[in-house]
């Protein structure tokens, strides 16, 4: 199971301001449960200031496809928080 964190990681973006995460983590729930409807496992993750944990939504492998599209279009966007699309909360393909 994955952490949208583990996936940035992953892909080797930047990892996006507090706000900006909470947003794309908004996005990647709304995807999975338009996809399963239900929404994700939860499970306690270390915080990355080392300082406790923290409860994190945890993605199987066969949702990753979704989550890095999310990531991708939202994070390499020079637009950041205009790339989402106002009609459906999803990122813009463009």
């Amino acid at each position: 199971m994955n952490t949208i964190r583990d996936r940035i990681a992953y892909l080797g973006l930047d990892y996006p301001d507090k706000h900006l995460a909470w947003a794309i983590g908004n996005l990647v729930r709304d995807a999975y449960w338009k996809q399963y409807g239900t929404l994700p496992e939860k499970g306690l993750r270390d915080k990355t200031s080392g300082k406790g944990s923290h409860c994190f939504a945890l993605y199987p492998d066969e949702f990753l496809p979704a989550v890095d599209a999310i990531l991708l279009r939202t994070l390499q966007s020079p637009q950041k928080w205009f790339a989402f699309d106002d009609d459906d909360n999803l990122p813009l393909q463009r």
